[in-house]
């Protein structure tokens, strides 16, 4: 059953729209069992000029997974697959200069006029002029009677075109696994109705396994044949694959084989230190490295670590044969650490003549190689600097005599310097007419180096012979050749200098100045990457983004919700806004965690390769793959998937696991096992993201127990849960290959629990969470005998009965690295309402400490409408913040605050954002500097907000309420409910204390006295629980707290006037 789109549809959507999408087009029958027919797969190859690809060529053993006929190969193999699979028939490939009949896939430029003199494929491969990348993966596919025409510029389209076509005909990879290919059901005969071009939004797509999963990490990849122990290491159910195949197909099926732009390099700098010891032993020069100082001298002589020599290098000069020889030594102020010859713990000195010469030899050499075996193609060479924080201290290690080295260089070449800046003006932000140069800056001196390496291998080139200038193809060697890093770390801004336009900008996180200081109003790397595209008009940006980090993240309970929002419109919203930044590669570390983010990557993909995608159009698209996935269980799924978005999961707590859980119970029960075999594999496979997380829960992770270790082997073939995490995590000091991990009797069976032993585990993972029944606020009825579901939640009154209480402090967190707070004040017209925010002020730590302008929102209940008004956009607002000398402890603090006129009276909703850490924030009646409320006002908080340990929170239980029914989601351990029974001239008069530590639902029976009455929560840490019984509003004083009107009317509180 599938959800009804039109397949013409389908492709228009995942493309870039109809606009290229032709008449309907003569049927092409490529399978048909009633005349026996099937016709072969053929690759255009002309023997006699080379060109073309030969598929002989292509399956030979020793072709390098590396090279772009590889990723072809895998895109022919995974169409033969999908065919196959459709029909039980394998086409053959092969090819042949004759392309008038089979599925034919060509290059237009090896095209025959037949083919290239076709409006619709000129049009469709065309260069629109935007950018040098445009039209690379572009494709067009056009049936025809006796052939299925597959066209593109380049090797990378007709990637791109093989999972276009099989998806053309119904066939679709959902995820990784031999469970989540969609195959047609009943499809003997496969014909092809097409006359179809595409091509992608963003150049580059690569959604990046890290820590070798792809191959054998955590996963299983068997030995290749002739390994001695091959036999014994391949899988004996015909059912399972190993890792390769299964990452193959995804990564083909998701488009992330292909692309427009070659991969950004990362770290490269580190490659050099060998050989710049090596010259520095041969010179006897220590100019080389960026370091306190550096010594060349025999072991012998090396002093003692300590202050003195702290970030000192030491490179030993002992002759060959003896146990010193190229030895290096880095000190930390206590000790001598030996350095790898590759990858010290330092960074390349780029002002040194003879380190940028290295370098610059090094490139010459690959861009030969390189233009000898690609002469059409890019050459791209790696340039970022080494990891870590070198760059942090470039002002002060570098040499006084080659600080202005960069200047000097252009001056000796006669190079015009300082020439008008290009950011000039940018945004009305930056005001520099003219190139500067700082030493102390690392982002000056990292793209310095850039543009003299490109400046230098120009100026090798022309003194090549003219015959040398070019390439084969007869392109010139300077316009093919790119110098590629990234804005990132230390160097993570623009510099104040232009750019050579060869350059390649990947924007990468960890930054140390955007947002602050002269960069305040650059604080986002969509932002960055804007004003590297004034920098860099031809080079696109690229961006490098973590969205999966399964070591760190999934391992134990609080890694069960994702950690970001994969919803269409957050996607569309953060894709389109990229896109427009002029960012066209992203690039992402992800995990095989597909229980988590699976049904995210799919659509993630989608978006990337066409960002123009409309909202409803990319829901159009999840619904089908939630109908590809689970069959008659679909639309439960959808449930499902819905409330485990970020958006909609309420806490991460027991609860809400059941109730995900009894979704997958539901869907279950609608999916006939016999007639829906597939959909109930794949709901089985997601039942063992569940399974992982109870036996983290039970300890079997811990114990290393024999559950574990069967999940290890038997867990594979889902990729619902990262398995090198779990590894790693429960054998930290095992190996890294299951073959030498797991038991040979294990390994011996199939790699995938079987139904029986799913059903007997997923009883005991129900029985570990069940569902618990509780009273949900909504379904009450308030003292006076009104539903409470029709109560106005967002209508608060602040209650005079409370005003004495006045105890409390302002709500302490780490706004830095904290999701924005939410807060509401009810104020009459005309009164100042609004906040502030403090933290300490240190500004030698300037990301966490420094001065900050903190975003904000603002937005007004209208009590007859029942909705919110926006007042201040908070991604257009902020708040400045100014330093406070005199404190209450002596040290200083930064103070944002911002204030307005209530023009109503009613609610007004506050979103405060990042400020720094350890941060204080309270109404306009905070005192920052004293740390102190002289008066209180209503500030009240709406939403669940993680914080520092700190005093109190109190919250209002109405008349009449049964039981306090909450869930607790953090692991803080030690939390306490206090109840009380009334308001006395004391304060509050204390009932009893509930212990509510244990993670999960707590029902707390309540005494009559004990509602219509304040309770409050304290603990370690701050995290404040769900509440269902009673209406999620709490304050840290009781004064400050505000409460639905109706229930202040139905318990007879004195509303505040």
């Amino acid at each position: 059953m599938d959800i009804g789109l039109p397949q013409r549809l389908v492709l228009a959507i995942c493309g870039l729209g109809l606009a290229t999408q032709a008449a309907r087009a003569a049927e092409f029958v490529a399978v048909d069992p009633a005349s026996d027919r099937q016709v072969d797969i053929v690759l255009h190859f002309d023997a006699s000029t080379g060109a073309g690809y030969d598929w002989l060529e292509l399956t030979q053993p020793r072709l390098s997974p590396a090279t772009p006929e590889s990723r072809l190969r895998d895109a022919v193999l995974f169409l033969q697959e999908g065919v196959r699979r459709m029909t039980g028939r394998s086409l053959p490939v092969r090819s042949d200069s004759d392309v008038s009949q089979g599925i034919v896939l060509v290059l237009l430029g090896n095209a025959p006029d037949d083919i290239r003199d076709q409006p619709f494929v000129s049009s469709s491969l065309r260069d629109d002029g935007s950018d040098s990348y445009n039209h690379v993966e572009a494709f067009c596919l056009i049936s025809e009677p006796r052939r299925l025409l597959v066209v593109a510029n380049t090797l990378e389209g007709l990637v791109a075109a093989m999972p276009a076509l099989l998806e053309s005909v119904g066939y679709e990879v959902l995820g990784m696994g031999p469970n989540w290919t969609h195959v047609p059901a009943d499809r003997g005969r496969l014909a092809f109705d097409l006359k179809f071009a595409d091509r992608p939004s963003f150049y580059l797509r690569r959604l990046v396994p890290t820590s070798g999963q792809y191959r054998g990490f955590g996963t299983i990849q068997p030995l290749p044949a002739g390994h001695p122990e091959a036999a014994s290491h391949q899988l004996t159910d015909s059912s399972d694959e190993p890792v390769d195949a299964s990452y193959t197909r995804w990564a083909v099926g998701i488009r992330d084989r292909s692309r427009s732009m070659a991969p950004f390099p990362g770290h490269a700098l580190y490659q050099y230190h060998r050989p710049m010891v090596e010259q520095m032993l041969a010179t006897g020069s220590v100019d080389g490295f960026l370091t306190a100082g550096t010594n060349l001298g025999l072991a012998a002589k090396r002093p003692a670590a300590g202050p003195s020599n702290a970030d000192h290098l030491w490179i030993n000069t002992d002759p060959a044969g003896q146990p010193g020889h190229q030895r290096v030594f880095l000190s930390d102020g206590e000790q001598w650490l030996e350095q790898k010859l590759i990858g010290m713990r330092v960074n390349l000195d780029v002002s040194c003549p003879a380190a940028r010469q290295i370098v610059l030899d090094r490139m010459k050499q690959r861009a030969e190689l390189h233009f000898d075996q690609r002469p059409d193609e890019v050459f791209v060479f790696g340039t970022e600097a080494e990891d870590g924080a070198g760059l942090a201290r470039i002002g002060e290690w570098t040499a006084p005599s080659r600080r202005d080295w960069y200047p000097e260089y252009l001056q000796s070449i006669g190079r015009e310097w300082p020439q008008p800046y290009a950011l000039h003006g940018y945004r009305d932000i930056i005001d520099q007419p003219r190139e500067q140069w700082d030493h102390a800056a690392a982002a000056d001196a990292m793209f310095a180096f850039n543009n003299w390496l490109l400046s230098e291998f120009d100026r090798w080139v022309d003194s090549l012979p003219e015959s040398r200038r070019l390439t084969s193809a007869g392109k010139p060697k300077k316009e093919l050749v790119r110098c590629s890093l990234y804005s990132y770390a230390y160097h993570d801004i623009p510099p104040h200098l232009n750019l050579d336009p060869r350059i390649r900008i990947m924007v990468a996180g960890y930054p140390k100045h955007r947002g602050l200081g002269p960069w305040k109003a650059l604080a986002s790397k969509q932002e960055v990457a804007a004003a590297f595209r004034q920098l860099l008009p031809r080079e696109p940006s690229g961006e490098y983004r973590i969205p999966s980090i399964a070591y760190y993240a999934d391992h134990s309970l609080d890694g069960i919700p994702p950690k970001w929002s994969a919803s269409s419109a957050s996607l569309l919203r953060d894709f389109k806004s990229t896109h427009a930044s002029g960012i066209r590669a992203l690039t992402f570390e992800t995990d095989f965690n597909f229980g988590k983010y699976g049904l995210a990557y799919y659509l993630m993909s989608k978006v990337l390769w066409n960002v123009e995608l409309t909202e409803q159009q990319l829901e159009a698209i999840r619904d089908r793959w939630l109908q590809r996935a689970y069959g008659s269980g679909w639309e439960v799924m959808k449930r499902y998937y819905d409330f485990m978005l970020i958006d909609h999961f309420p806490a991460n707590a027991p609860a809400a696991w059941a109730k995900a859980m009894q979704w997958i119970d539901e869907a279950d029960r609608l999916i006939d096992s016999d007639r829906e075999p597939a959909a109930q594999r794949r709901l089985d496979d997601l039942k063992q993201y569940w399974y992982f997380y109870y036996l983290v829960d039970t300890g079997a992770m811990t114990e290393k127990s024999p559950e574990i270790v069967e999940f290890l082997w038997k867990g594979q073939m889902s990729y619902m849960t990262a398995m090198h995490m779990v590894m790693r995590r429960a054998f930290p000091d095992g190996s890294r290959r299951l073959h030498e991990l797991l038991p040979a009797e294990l390994r011996r069976g199939p790699a995938h629990y079987t139904a029986a032993e799913t059903e007997a585990w997923w009883r005991r993972v129900r029985e570990h969470w069940p569902v618990v029944e509780i009273d949900q606020f909504a379904d009450l009825t308030l003292s006076d005998g009104r539903a409470a579901r029709g109560v106005d939640l967002s209508d608060l009154v602040r209650v005079a009965d409370f005003e004495s209480l006045t105890a409390g402090r302002a709500f302490r967190y780490n706004s830095a690295q904290a999701e924005p707070v939410t807060f509401a004040t009810v104020a009459q017209e005309g009164e100042q309402i609004g906040f502030r925010l403090a933290w300490p002020a240190r500004d030698q730590q300037p990301r966490f400490y420094g001065a900050k302008d903190v975003p904000y929102g603002v937005e007004y209940w209208d009590a007859t409408e029942r909705r919110w008004e926006s007042i201040a956009d908070v991604t257009l607002s902020t708040a400045p913040s100014t330093k406070l000398a005199e404190t209450f402890n002596g040290q200083p603090r930064y103070l944002a605050e911002f204030r307005m006129q209530a023009t109503r009276p009613g609610t007004y909703r506050f979103e405060v954002g990042a400020g720094g850490l350890l941060a204080d924030l309270g109404s306009l009646a905070y005192d920052a500097g004293r740390n102190e409320f002289p008066r209180r006002t209503a500030h009240t908080y709406t939403s669940r907000t993680r914080g520092l340990t700190q005093d109190a929170a109190f919250f209002y239980i109405p008349k009449g309420t049964r039981s306090l029914d909450l869930e607790v989601w953090d692991s803080f351990q030690r939390k306490q409910l206090q109840l009380y029974t009334a308001v006395t001239a004391r304060g509050l008069s204390g009932s009893r204390a509930v212990d509510i530590s244990a993670r999960g639902t707590h029902r707390v029976a309540l005494k009559p006295e004990e509602t219509g009455m304040l309770a409050s929560i304290s603990g370690n840490g701050f995290a404040f629980p769900v509440l269902y019984s009673v209406p999620s509003l709490w304050a840290k004083c009781p004064a400050e707290l505000a409460i639905p009107r109706a229930i202040a009317q139905a318990d007879g509180l004195r509303a505040t006037e």
